[in-house]
């Protein structure tokens, strides 16, 4: 089963694109992307020495790093597999894919509890091609992680609640110390153990060991890596004060993002799985009742994280942990729905035939389309040509097109390293949301006369509308046009719809440096804070 489910996920990932895209469908994807390649490199080349100086001269010759603004976890893994020099990019989205695999299998034997085999097959289908996994499990983002550990952890939870042994306990400390250990919101499973303690009424289990075990298992092991990146986050005010029209701003927000992912008649029998939860009848065997409790525990604990968080970013990634959970409580719908049907025979095909028409309706009509790559690694083919090692580049595009620039020319492991100095940082200056935008040159003369001081040799120009936006792209395009002895274009690629690139992309050449040694590129990392967790953005 492990096997099988891992090669549909990967069969999955192959349909979405994931091994031909690159690292910019979402703005953190870069950054975590790099962060595996930050330790790995830390790793291979200076073990023993001070990490935070190796970040500094990592940063600078790749500036889309955020140590620590994630617990690391995730990004430990990550770089400890890409050790052996395999490749990078099908590493970290075949850890992706295992995860995908890793969620898919729990759910179908938790599932098994409590509905039968057609059921749990049809649930577990369901989950794969649900919009948000294919998309997230085929991009470089550590939601998918915090949702496998989060449905490992509910597994455990229930065993315990079942049996009170102390392992199950220390288990489902374990994998909630790992949800946290990924991310922030995985104190989301935390409140699990409460909201399930209100729903079984089993107060008992206060009186026993486990829960506090449990408990320490995360305050140890979890809280430090949280409160570091909290306080990281928190001096970027990604943090405010937690009012009423937000609440109910949140509850609107993620109940539709819910809705858009899973479709109404999957949420319709949650629900009366919910229900069947709520009112225990006695068909439900005491493991089957508290395994599907405790996924409903979790879907709770997960809104009310998130409808309560004092982070003032809501985004429908976040939601992700309570996807399987919930089609866990579908699959118990499914069944309670059936049940009437007096033929064993009948009412197995009833089951299977509603969970594949509810797969075959996500599928037409809400998977997503086909990553397309934007274009950067063509550029980062063109650019391998050329003598990369210890020469700088200038990147001027969005976010995600820096992101996807860095990671690209990253992935060639030059040494010494090449510096991509992202035009975001020397041509403007603005807060971590992109607020405040303070263009630094006024015209074209002064960005080349810098460029040429700084040594820059290649300028890289997305032609997209996204970066055309930008309030200083117009500079640097005038920059290329009007000095064409001393810009030169060396590559363009024209945009293919339906296969990628979907970005119109140009590499130049500039022909004439300052004589001397190059002029230092500004810096842009001004406290030891922004330099462990501000980089990555």
């Amino acid at each position: 089963m492990a096997i099988m489910l891992l090669l549909a996920a990967v069969g999955i990932q192959l349909l979405a694109g994931a091994f031909h895209s690159e690292r910019g469908l979402y703005s953190d994807e870069a950054a975590h992307f790099m962060n595996g390649l930050l330790i790995r490199d830390y790793v291979r080349e200076a073990l023993g020495t001070s990490p935070l100086a190796f970040a500094r001269e990592y940063y600078q010759a790749y500036p889309k790093i955020a140590p620590l603004m994630w617990p690391p976890l995730f990004h430990a893994v990550l770089g400890l597999a890409l050790l052996p020099g395999w490749p990078p990019m099908t590493v970290a989205i075949l850890l992706l894919g295992g995860c995908m695999a890793w969620i898919a299998w729990r759910l179908y034997f938790v599932a098994l509890e409590s509905t039968s085999t057609p059921a749990a097959v049809g649930v577990t289908a369901l989950f794969l091609v649900t919009p948000a996994v294919v998309r997230l499990g085929s991009s470089v983002m550590v939601d998918i992680v915090i949702a496998a550990f989060a449905m490992e952890a509910a597994w455990w939870l229930g065993r315990y609640f079942e049996t009170t042994k102390v392992r199950h306990a220390a288990l489902f400390g374990v994998m909630t110390a790992c949800a946290c250990l990924v991310k922030g919101n995985g104190i989301s499973v935390v409140l699990a153990p409460g909201v399930l303690l209100i729903i079984t009424g089993r107060w008992d289990i206060l009186r026993r060991s486990g829960l506090y075990l449990a408990a320490a298992i995360v305050v140890v092991f979890a809280v430090p890596f949280l409160a570091l990146a909290y306080r990281l986050d928190g001096a970027l005010g990604d943090f405010g004060p937690l009012t009423w029209p937000l609440v109910l701003e949140r509850l609107r927000f993620y109940s539709s993002q819910i809705w858009m992912q899973l479709g109404t008649w999957p949420l319709v029998l949650a629900a009366i799985g919910s229900l069947v939860v709520l009112s225990r009848p006695s068909w439900l065997s005491l493991r089957a009742y508290l395994q599907t409790a405790s996924l409903l525990a979790v879907v709770l604990g997960t809104f009310a994280f998130h409808v309560l968080s004092p982070h003032l970013l809501s985004d429908e990634r976040y939601i992700t942990l309570a996807l399987a959970p919930m089609l866990g409580l579908t699959a118990q719908g499914v069944m309670t729905a059936c049940r009437p049907v007096p033929s064993p025979v009948v009412r197995r095909t009833a089951q299977l035939s509603l969970f594949l028409l509810m797969a075959t309706l996500h599928v037409r009509h809400s998977l997503p389309a086909a990553q397309r790559p934007l274009g950067y690694r063509a550029v980062a083919s063109v650019l391998a040509d050329q003598p990369l090692e210890g020469r700088r580049l200038l990147i001027v595009s969005d976010e995600q097109g820096e992101g996807a620039c860095v990671a690209e020319i990253a992935v060639l492991n030059r040494h010494p390293r090449p510096m991509v100095i992202r035009g975001s940082k020397l041509l403007a200056s603005d807060d971590w949301m992109g607020r405040n935008v303070v263009v630094h040159y006024s015209s074209p003369e002064a960005i080349l006369a810098d460029l040429e001081a700084m040594h820059v040799e290649f300028i890289v120009l997305d032609e997209a509308s996204e970066a055309r936006a930008l309030p200083y792209w117009g500079l640097v395009d005038a920059v290329a046009s009007r000095f064409p002895d001393r810009v030169v274009r060396v590559f363009s690629r024209a945009v293919d719809e339906r296969r990628g690139p979907i970005r119109p992309l140009s590499v130049y050449r500039l022909t004439t440096l300052a004589e001397g040694a190059p002029k230092p590129v500004p810096a842009s990392v001004p406290t030891l804070a922004i330099q462990l967790g501000t980089l990555g953005r």
